[in-house]
């Protein structure tokens, strides 16, 4: 997928988001102070664009829950790493992620998780090279 067909993806799906959202409160009108909540709510919620600006390979690591969230399917999604324990695990789940042919999980972003799991498994990644 080249970068104008992704960014072309994500506007779609941004723009789908919004229009829902606009038909869903104009058939559910709502009051004042539901409104100013919303409002609050909305100016906290960032856009995938916005997150992959801030995290271009579009997943963090969070060592407190010793997980990895990866959101190349538009929303977060938990890989638990207690789950990965030796190399064949973390094959599994990238077999796993290519069998969901999520849009934003490109060659780039697939191999610097790799090189995330394998640094903090402490695994050595290009042996003997």
């Amino acid at each position: 997928m080249s970068d104008s067909d992704l960014e072309n993806y994500r506007v779609s799906v941004e723009n789908k988001a919004r229009e829902l959202i606009k038909q869903y409160w104009e058939k559910n009108p709502r009051t004042p102070e539901q409104v100013k909540n919303s409002m609050i709510l909305y100016s906290k919620i960032r856009t995938l664009k916005e997150l992959e600006d801030e995290n271009p390979r579009l997943y963090v690591l969070d060592r407190e829950k010793n997980c990895i969230d990866v959101f190349w399917s538009g929303h977060a999604y938990e890989i638990d790493l207690d789950r990965i324990k030796d190399p064949r695990d973390l094959c599994e789940w990238l077999v796993h992620i290519n069998r969901k042919s999520w849009k934003l999980a490109t060659p780039y972003r697939i191999a610097k998780f790799i090189e995330t799991v394998f640094s903090v498994k402490g695994w050595t990644l290009w042996e003997g090279c």
